[in-house]
């Protein structure tokens, strides 16, 4: 698969537009649409318009003429401003552009008036030259769109289009919010041109992935926290590190405490918690308790900045390393907290497990409670430690062996299992000439309907003899 850039957009209603000097990346670009100044401005290998419906539609079943007539649009109306506002297509190299661009159509939603062509790809025009117009009027689900829209996206992706470059600036709110959402999940350089009215001087293109990635990390962290695993994590703090809080004025303290806080505290609970080690979970949780207050009140201090967002330093308004929803996700932590503590270690062992039940741990889960009422049992007799050579951990280890032995089979069967990486000898897994064969099958729902249905009983029996 090659990498070249695709260019694409959202095929609007061009007729009435100006032409226009777009600012991007300290270079002017003269055009009457801002895809068409990114063309110019990227040299994308390719160029995809994404042409709705509601803009052009014929009485006749080949879409390719509607496609055709898309492109007969932008020729007349840069015909037009040519005569009119001196717009050059040769300098601009707008007949390339314009041969070079692939129309893909796409369905929208709502209530306009879209333009009418012919049978030969010609828009139909009155006496005067104008466009024909008629009435549309949709109802579709917007899903339905963004599925159309992806399924565009998916398409050139397969075929080779490595990255595109996505201009939002013209559709409707349905259509923008699909394509948007749609590129974000594909490697994606996102602008817009926010061009108001007729504007009388120089549009600024604007970046826009900052805001995706933004969106993207604070799923991340509320998703890691959600299911204690801090691969999903992104450590955000990366990009506060080059921060200088002297350039904030008056907001500086509050910066240089932002700059300091980061996910380290809650990775090293989650990772503790995703790999097993719930004992060293419990410190990291002690800790967290500490952290906590001050995560919040940065956060807060930094809404209210952003609530009166008119009164902030100006340094503000250009700094995009701060995300506010960064901040709030890690919150989320104090939650994930307050369900684990309990009065005291082992009870907070066994909200544990019930958490490692919840998200689907079932090897942890299976493994903490085979160990955990050891830990009661101890706890129960004047305390030991987890060593062969402990007098006491014996009896208790003794004690929840026969326990399990004569009344949990199930549970001493699939936690080997799980914890053999499927190499059980109750898979009894034949090996020959370096293949591994399972004689045994696996019954997935079987495993999963017991831990969730029995395994908290199991860990509450056993811990009841102790």
């Amino acid at each position: 698969m090659s990498n070249r850039a695709c260019l694409t957009y959202v095929a609007g209603d061009v007729t009435s537009y100006q032409v226009v000097k777009y600012s991007f990346q300290g270079k002017d670009y003269t055009s009457f649409f801002s895809a068409h100044a990114l063309w110019s401005a990227l040299d994308p290998e390719e160029t995809v318009a994404l042409l709705p419906d509601s803009l052009i539609s014929a009485n006749c079943d080949n879409k390719e003429v509607v496609k055709k007539a898309y492109k007969d649009m932008l020729t007349t109306r840069a015909h037009e401003l040519q005569q009119k506002q001196g717009f050059d297509p040769v300098s601009t190299k707008f007949n390339e552009f314009l041969d070079g661009m692939k129309v893909e159509y796409i369905p929208n939603v709502g209530v306009g008036s879209g333009m009418v062509a012919d049978c030969e790809g010609n828009l139909s025009r009155d006496k005067d030259g104008r466009p024909i117009r008629q009435p549309y009027s949709s109802s579709r689900d917007p899903t339905f769109i963004y599925n159309a829209v992806f399924a565009v996206l998916h398409r050139y992706h397969s075929e080779g289009c490595g990255k595109f470059i996505v201009d939002l600036t013209h559709g409707t709110n349905v259509l923008v919010s699909a394509l948007l959402a749609s590129s974000a999940l594909f490697e994606s350089d996102i602008y817009a041109a926010p061009v108001m009215g007729s504007p009388s001087g120089v549009v600024e293109i604007v970046g826009l992935s900052n805001i995706v990635e933004a969106m993207k990390d604070s799923l991340k962290i509320g998703l890691s926290i959600e299911m204690m695993d801090e691969r999903y994590s992104v450590d955000y703090t990366g990009r506060l590190r080059d921060l200088n809080p002297t350039e904030f004025g008056r907001s500086r303290e509050l910066v240089n405490r932002v700059k300091r806080v980061d996910l380290n505290k809650v990775n090293d609970f989650l990772w503790n918690m995703r790999n097993g080690f719930v004992v060293n979970g419990i410190a990291s949780m002690r800790d967290l308790q500490q952290y906590i207050p001050q995560l919040r009140q940065d956060f807060l201090s930094l809404r209210d900045l952003y609530l009166t967002w008119y009164n902030a330093e100006p340094r503000f308004q250009k700094e995009s390393r701060i995300v506010l929803s960064n901040f709030s996700s890690t919150l989320g932590i104090e939650g994930v907290l307050n369900s684990l503590l309990g009065k005291d270690d082992i009870e907070t062992l066994f909200k544990a497990l019930e958490k490692y039940i919840e998200v689907e741990y079932y090897d942890k889960a299976l493994s903490l409670a085979r160990e955990l009422p050891v830990a009661e049992c101890l706890s129960n007799h004047g305390g030991g430690t987890f060593d062969d050579n402990d007098r006491m951990y014996r009896l208790c280890e003794d004690l929840v062996g026969s326990y399990i032995e004569l009344n949990n089979s199930d549970f001493q069967k699939f936690r080997n299992l799980l914890m053999h990486s499927g190499l059980s000898k109750d898979l009894r897994v034949k090996v020959d000439k370096r293949g591994v064969t399972p004689t045994q099958n696996i019954n997935r729902r079987t495993i999963v309907d017991y831990v969730k249905g029995k395994l908290k009983d199991h860990a509450e029996g056993v811990r009841r003899i102790t």
